[in-house]
């Protein structure tokens, strides 16, 4: 119910400020939640408080919802700049969890319309709708909501005044009359005047009881979340450090070794994940060592930079119980200050059903902390050499080796490559659904293949490009024991690393580059780099069906044509509702870089399930994958195939799509896409896994289970024919049994008049035979290659064992 009602200012005018204190009527009730509608012609932030829903154009227009203790008289309210507020301020004693948001602008007309929303009968439903402008706006009043809404507030608040704006909020408030999608709408708003603004925000009411909790994640994500977690680019250049692990195991010890400069911090420990919208929860808070650290090293070959010489100033114990996840360690100065330190927790004692990867090695590469503490954004990364102001792209400044042993500053130029730009709203979706989620990081995988086996599902994804050859050795045995994999990455699989120094640094020389093979004498460019001094030669697409195609920034709507409409893994999306000629499309989903799919390399029974033509310049990479000049037209899809062992692989092809999973992360503005959602939601359950009924998004439908039979992966083609060059098998197939009929002493076709008939089975590498035996009347002895004049002759029966 509600408790009680604010408006702010009392009166008009309302003078500018950059901090507004609205009071309260009466002491806040314990337990109670404040919803906080407000509008300025600035960034609005409340400190303690949740941003809801944000409509950020002309002003800012938001909502904000607030836990309280008990007996606060006030809340502190901070713009970035010296501006008006106009602010409603409700009580709440019956708000449960938030559920969802959405905001628009349009041209004043005299009524309002927001797109349909998701919500079940009982919820509670906020609009905020505001206008700013330099000329005094018409105090209309705001006509009957459709559905009902109760009017809080309709008003202009002061009189225009040189350098400042009007601002204009209309507050309403009500309750969802039914289960379904429902549009809002109102008349009798601003007929002219400037562009209104509108926020609508769903809570669902504590009327009800949840069950209990299916998993781990789903328990925590019911907690509170925190507000003040995150930072700007890097953060404070004068508080910066790392974690001397990547992971930590329940029960364990994180060093954290910090530079403060000698002044006080603390650090406190986040956990990443959904919290209701609010996107991570504190979990701990240590106090650290003030310290100046050393400077550190710089390899005279490598050119790496290390840190590892820096004293520990902070260490943080996981608790026994600590919930799996993605964690923040944020060490802050006593003035705010403040830096990210990234790291992963583990239960070692039991193993959810899905494993998400995070992509830290390719943070890692793009990272160009210098080994100055005075001046860590000052160094170099594989990339080339950069400053606070800057990053310049330039090989011929790069290290040839990097260290985790230093600050993370990739979000200061390169957010693109950073945790938040596409891994981050995977974890927000993923959680926000109460999947039981597991993660790992790159160094976790490289040692132990055990943590990617007994799963369901192993997801990796974001910008995933570098791979050691344990990595992929490893990601492949997990597939090759029935483990499914999506891979919802662009440029995935590329760069070959080497690991030393306990997994704390990792080589990259970048040898397709240098058109030769480093002085180490071991290998490390491309793996798809064809020529002579890459021994290993490994395609992505044999692996996730996609090879890396489109190089640096840039952003395509992702398309799904008609003719993937029937598609199971499309079904209850607007894909399924599709017409001939029609599509559906998403935009940003394409970038930040992308793959095509391979025909010549990707592994069989691949299917397309997305298809998006795009043209672009200067951008295209060779197949060597080592210059990205090319221009023209390219065709991306999204597909998928399933391995032997039964195992189906999803390979997405672009770094972007889980932008359309969440609308939180760094860079684009992008709302979700529900048919996305919905998309991965399908093919999840058709994997195996189930989100909990209690945390499903109230806009998706439970998917009901499809076989893969369904797929149109269809039966695996031939392990081997014989062409003109000779016998030529198919992708992971080690050996070919084959029948066939012989004629005047060569191999003729099927149909051909019976003969003698020879039975041979051959060890197959690279598409030829390295030895073969006969049996009986024609032996084949030694190395012996097949050939034919006719293609195909023969169907063949193979072995990947």
């Amino acid at each position: 119910m509600l408790l009680q009602q604010v408006i702010y200012p009392a009166a008009p005018p309302g003078a500018a400020a950059s901090t507004h204190t609205v009071p309260l009527d009466q002491p806040a009730t314990a337990g109670s939640t404040l919803i906080i509608l407000a509008a300025a012609p600035a960034v609005i932030t409340i400190p303690g408080a949740i941003k809801r829903g944000t409509n950020v154009s002309n002003a800012d227009v938001s909502i904000f919802s607030m836990d309280m203790a008990g007996g606060e008289t006030s809340i502190q309210v901070n713009l970035s700049g010296p501006r008006r507020l106009q602010a409603v301020v409700l009580e709440r004693d019956d708000i449960d969890a938030f559920i969802t948001a959405v905001g628009r602008n349009q041209a004043p007309s005299g009524s309002w319309a927001f797109n349909a929303l998701a919500m079940n009968e009982g919820d509670h439903v906020f609009v905020a709708l505001g206008a700013i402008h330099h000329i005094s706006l018409a105090g209309e009043a705001v006509g009957p909501w459709t559905p009902p809404l109760d009017e809080h507030l309709d008003r202009i608040l002061g009189a225009a005044v040189s350098g400042d704006e009007d601002v204009w909020l209309a507050a309403a408030s009500g309750t969802a009359p039914s289960t379904g999608n429902l549009a809002y709408s109102a008349t009798g708003l601003l007929a002219s005047g400037p562009i209104q603004q509108g926020v609508i925000a769903v809570f669902s009411n504590s009327g009800g009881s949840l069950p209990p909790p299916e998993n781990p994640v789903e328990a925590e994500n019911r907690e509170q979340g925190s507000a003040g977690w995150d930072i700007d680019g890097a953060g404070d250049p004068g508080i910066q450090g790392f974690a001397t692990a990547m992971s930590v195991e329940q029960g364990g010890t994180l060093d954290l070794k910090i530079h403060s400069g000698g002044a006080p911090f603390d650090v406190a420990i986040y956990r990443l994940g959904y919290y209701n919208g609010a996107g991570a929860r504190l979990i701990d808070t240590v106090t650290g060592t003030p310290t100046t650290q050393p400077t550190g090293t710089i390899d005279p070959t490598t050119l790496m930079a290390s840190c590892a010489s820096w004293t520990v100033s902070a260490s943080w114990t996981v608790p026994p119980d600590a919930c799996p996840g993605v964690y923040l360690a944020r060490p802050v100065l006593g003035g705010g200050g403040a830096s990210h330190i990234p790291f992963v927790v583990r239960n070692p004692a039991r193993k959810a059903p899905i494993l998400v990867v995070t992509s830290d090695s390719t943070w890692q590469a793009y990272n160009h902390a210098g080994a100055n503490p005075a001046d860590p954004f000052n160094g170099r990364s594989l990339y080339g050499a950069g400053t606070a102001a800057s990053f310049v792209f330039n090989l011929s400044q790069r290290c040839r080796a990097v260290s985790y042993d230093r600050p993370w500053v990739t979000r200061e130029h390169l957010p693109q490559t950073w945790l938040f730009n596409s891994e981050y709203p995977a974890i927000r979706w993923l959680e926000r659904n109460g999947y039981d989620v597991d993660y790992a990081s790159c160094p976790d995988i490289d040692a132990d293949p055990s943590l990617l086996t007994g799963r369901q599902i192993v997801i990796v994804h974001g910008h995933s490009e570098y791979w050691s050859a344990t990595m992929w050795d490893n990601l492949v045995a997990a597939r090759d024991a029935g483990v499914h994999l999506i891979i919802a990455a662009g440029n995935e699989l590329f760069w070959r690393i080497r690991w030393d120094g306990g997994r704390r640094t990792y080589a990259c020389w970048k040898d397709s580059m240098d058109g030769q093979l480093n002085p180490t004498g071991l290998y490390s460019g491309t793996w798809q780099d064809t020529r002579a001094f890459n021994p290993q030669r490994r395609s992505p697409a044999t692996v996730t069906g996609q090879f890396f195609r489109v190089n640096g920034l840039h952003e395509f709507a992702l398309t799904v044509p008609d003719a993937y409409a029937a598609h199971p893994i499309w079904r209850d999306t607007t894909v399924a509702e599709l017409g001939p000629g029609e599509s559906r499309s998403y935009p940003g989903l394409i970038g930040f870089e992308t793959d095509e799919d391979r025909e010549q390399e990707r592994p069989p029974g691949w299917v397309r399930l997305s298809e998006t033509t795009f043209t672009v310049t200067n951008l295209i990479s060779n197949e060597n994958g080592n210059d990205y000049s090319g221009s023209g037209t390219v065709t991306h899809h999204m597909g998928a195939y399933q391995a032997p062992s039964g195992a189906v692989v999803l390979g997405v092809g672009t770094v972007q799509l889980a932008w359309g999973l969440d609308a939180w992360h760094d860079r684009t503005v992008r709302p979700a896409q529900p048919d996305i959602q919905q998309m991965v939601m399908n093919l999840l359950a058709d994997m195996g896994v189930q989100c909990p009924d209690a945390s499903r998004q109230v806009d998706l439908v439970k998917p009901v289970p499809v076989d893969f039979s369904e797929y149109g992966f269809g039966s695996a083609p031939a392990a081997a024919t014989l062409h003109g060059g000779g016998l030529m098998s198919a992708v992971g197939i080690k050996s070919v049994t084959m029948t066939a009929r012989l004629s005047g002493g060569a191999l003729a076709a099927a149909a051909a008049t019976p003969g003698p008939s020879l039975t041979m089975t051959a060890a197959m590498a690279g598409g030829g035979i390295l030895a073969a035996r006969g049996t009986p009347g024609a032996p084949v002895a030694g190395p012996a290659r097949l050939r034919s004049s006719a293609a195909p002759v023969a169907t063949l029966r193979g072995s990947d064992s």
